[in-house]
């Protein structure tokens, strides 16, 4: 499968994360043969479930070989994207410098990580050149969706969230599609004052900017548990709406069977009667 893991946080094998290793052009054989086998061991449930799962992308590829090739460095990025809202929070009571250090360490790491998948999409599956681009984006959008990001370690990512996901545009808001770190060489004391305020600047527009986007979001999730909820509501009417049809069908057969019952009690108190006579 191309370069061998680095680290000891390799996710466990599974079907689907087997599956997810395999090249774009070869996942349909290999979901279908995965799915026999499992059906051959009495694993049907799981079966089913790995039938449903579609080819994914080359990029997508290229995003699960991470969790099983680059564990702990991937980790590493997780950890660096969730210390990133905290440090949005904190530059908003004042605490820039930590916003600039997660900010510019998490850059490193994500070019870092997405140079490696971007070489193995070109070197493995022959990317086009819009999807070797793209990976980096990707990527980025992949971390900021915690369900995504769960996907992702386990190399089980099935598609990047959609480009207008609340949390797509977060990640536009808080800049880190493309942060550039501080440029090498040397500086002025004037140039360190300048750099110094307009980071602080900087650090002011961001934490700004998470402020709004984290607004956003938190409409974004009241919205979708709103409709989570109203779907829920619409489901229990229905499953209590037939409950009810049910209810009904079985006391009309209930009430044939008690008036039968009754019929049946008198054909035969009318039949011993008549046996009596007949004895008698």
């Amino acid at each position: 499968m191309g370069d061998e893991a680095k680290g000891s946080g390799a996710p466990p094998s599974s079907p689907a994360h087997d599956l997810y290793a395999v090249a774009p052009p070869n996942f349909v054989e290999a979901r279908d043969a995965l799915a026999r086998g499992l059906r051959a061991e009495g694993r049907k449930d799981e079966a089913a479930e790995l039938k449903k799962r579609r080819r994914p992308s080359p990029v997508v590829w290229a995003l699960n070989q991470l969790g099983a090739r680059r564990p702990d460095e991937l980790a590493r990025l997780v950890d660096l994207t969730a210390q990133l809202g905290e440090a949005h929070a904190s530059a908003l009571d004042g605490d820039k410098a930590t916003l600039r250090r997660v900010r510019d360490a998490r850059h490193e790491a994500l070019a870092s990580v997405a140079k490696e998948a971007t070489s193995w999409l070109a070197t493995e599956v022959g990317g086009a050149a819009h999807e070797v681009s793209g990976v980096s984006a990707a990527l980025d959008a992949a971390l900021l969706d915690p369900a995504a990001a769960e996907q992702l370690q386990r190399g089980e990512l099935d598609a990047v969230p959609s480009a207008g996901s609340a949390w797509d545009n977060l990640a536009l808001l808080l800049g880190t599609f493309g942060p550039s770190p501080p440029a090498a060489g040397a500086h002025t004391r004037a140039d360190t004052k300048d750099a110094d305020a307009n980071d602080d600047a900087d650090a002011d527009a961001e934490a700004a900017a998470a402020a709004a986007a984290a607004a956003r979001v938190e409409q974004e999730r009241r919205r979708a548990q709103r409709k989570e909820a109203t779907n829920a509501l619409a489901a229990a009417e229905k499953v209590r709406q037939d409950a009810a049809r049910r209810m009904a069908d079985l006391r009309a057969k209930l009430d044939e069977a008690t008036e039968a019952l009754a019929a049946a009690d008198a054909a035969v108190r009318a039949r011993a009667a008549d046996l009596d006579r007949l004895d008698g």
